[in-house]
């Protein structure tokens, strides 16, 4: 993904919309990052598309429930943060401008690109296997132990690998 500062203003999220629906919609034959996440919501044309590839042949890719796509999604939300600080060529989160960090999220998030969402996924379990992503608040607002947080992240790390082995497929 490459966006130069120069080209800030395009960066905006007031863009036409017409325009901008052509540029960033998916092909129809494969997920978009944010899809494989489970962030995504997915369209009419999307689900009756699964719906016959299920019918076609047993869905062997990995999903992840909810504790893991957290995680996931936790990590996916600190890259984009690192790129669009490199973007705008800080160091300092607080000086983050917002629409670029915006526009960051969605490009990730509607990559659907094999390569790219290759990447992505690579990016991800990077960030997971290098701890950039610490425990926290388990969905019922109790805190998790170390080990409680170890054992999530070793099963998000084995789903985003088995992800990204059957992209590569």
């Amino acid at each position: 993904m490459q966006i130069n500062t120069q080209n800030y203003q395009d960066l905006s999220l007031y863009k036409n919309q017409s325009n901008q629906a052509k540029a960033t919609q998916p092909r129809e034959d494969s997920k978009t990052f944010g899809e494989f996440l489970g962030m995504v919501a997915p369209t009419a044309e999307k689900l009756e598309q699964w719906e016959k590839e299920k019918q076609n042949k047993e869905d062997s890719t990995p999903t992840l429930d909810r504790e893991t796509r957290i995680l996931a999604l936790a990590a996916k939300f600190g890259n984009d943060i690192e790129k669009a600080m490199n973007l705008q060529g800080i160091r300092d989160v607080s000086k983050l401008d917002k629409a670029i960090f915006n526009q960051v999220r969605k490009e990730t998030s509607l990559e659907s690109d094999a390569q790219k969402v290759q990447e992505l996924l690579n990016e991800t379990i990077f960030a997971l296997q290098n701890n950039r992503v610490k425990s926290g608040n388990l969905s019922n607002g109790e805190y998790e132990s170390q080990a409680q947080f170890e054992v999530r992240k070793s099963k998000t790390i084995d789903i985003l690998s088995a992800i990204l082995q059957d992209i590569k497929a």
